[in-house]
C-alpha cells in the first residue's frame, strides 16, 4: 500500500437508503495492539453498527479469501508486524467509520473496498 491513504466515497444513487449495499474497510495499524485498541474504540465510539468487525491475526485467515486483490496487501502488512482491522458495514455508514479509522485512530493506511450487495443476517 506504500503508506498512502485511500478514501473512496460511494457513488451509489441510494446514499440515504440503508440495507442495499455493504462495504468493507481495511485499516492497517502500526502493530496488533493498536489494531485491538481501534477495534474496541469502533465498538464504543462509532454510532453506526458494523455487520462484521474483526482484527485479522494471521496471513492464513480464511477471511482474506473474501477480499480479492486486497489480500496481498493485508498479508504483506501482517508480515511486517502491522495490525489489521476489517469492518463490514452498510455503505451509507462508511464515511463515518473511515474518518474514525483514518483520522481519529491514525491508521497507517485505510482502504474502502467497492460496495457489494448487502448480505442480510451476516
Amino acid at each position: 500500500m506504500g503508506g498512502e491513504r485511500v478514501r473512496r466515497r460511494s457513488t451509489s444513487a441510494a446514499t440515504d437508503t440503508h440495507g442495499i449495499l455493504d462495504q468493507t474497510i481495511i485499516a492497517a495499524f502500526a502493530n496488533p495492539a493498536q489494531a485491538k485498541h481501534a477495534l474496541a474504540s469502533l465498538r464504543s465510539q462509532c454510532r453506526v453498527k458494523p455487520r462484521e468487525l474483526m482484527v485479522v491475526k494471521s496471513e492464513r485467515d480464511p477471511l482474506l479469501n473474501r477480499i480479492g486483490e486486497f489480500a496481498d496487501d493485508v498479508r504483506s502488512a501482517l508480515a511486517d508486524g502491522k495490525g489489521i482491522v476489517m469492518v463490514r458495514l452498510d455503505e451509507t455508514d462508511v464515511f463515518e467509520a473511515l474518518e474514525l479509522l483514518d483520522e481519529d485512530m491514525a491508521s497507517v493506511w485505510t482502504v474502502a473496498m467497492p460496495p457489494v450487495p448487502a448480505r442480510p443476517g451476516r
